[in-house]
């Protein structure tokens, strides 16, 4: 049976797997809008409510996040939701797998990435995912700024506010050499 859930935080680990942790006020096992779930017990205080008071609210929040994001080892790219998918932020491990600055991509698409060696199949299974509002994960061959190419495995997940999309995500690693 399912239950009404309040807050969701990422992070609670259930059967190895990473999922949301869910509050509830039974001790009922509680499932996200994933599909994903676990328990919490009578009185015992979520990760969420731990997490927002350790964090002091959103500015506190919005620091933490900034923070992951700038030393993360992977390379985080956030586009904005419209249709030309507009790049808003870059981090340093983007300069570091593709040679560009993060400042010189403000505004551009991801798909200076691309090049002659990129899969347009993959690329149309890219599009037909944001277009639905899902998840993607996939590889293809990039090009780093120097035009050297490259293998890079991505995946992008949306920003919801609300059941509104404000942004994407995109998450890089560079695979195996060509």
């Amino acid at each position: 049976m399912l239950v009404s859930v309040s807050k969701l935080v990422r992070g609670s680990a259930v059967k190895n797997k990473t999922v949301p942790e869910v509050k509830t006020i039974t001790d009922r096992p509680v499932t996200d809008r994933h599909g994903c779930g676990g328990v919490l017990h009578k009185g015992e205080i979520s990760m969420s409510d731990r997490f927002e008071k350790l964090m002091n609210g959103s500015d506190g929040e919005s620091a933490l996040l900034h923070v992951l994001a700038e030393n993360s080892f992977d390379s985080i790219l956030i586009t904005d939701e419209s249709e030309e998918e507009k790049i808003i932020y870059a981090n340093e491990a983007f300069e570091k797998l593709t040679g560009y600055e993060p400042s010189s991509v403000i505004g551009k698409t991801p798909r200076i990435l691309q090049g002659p060696g990129t899969d347009e199949k993959v690329i149309a299974r890219l599009s037909s995912a944001l277009k639905a509002g899902e998840k993607f994960e996939g590889k293809a061959i990039n090009y780093k700024k120097d035009g050297t190419p490259f293998i890079m495995y991505w995946r992008v997940v949306p920003i919801e506010v609300g059941k509104k999309i404000k942004a994407w995500v995109a998450i890089q690693r560079e695979g195996s050499a060509i």
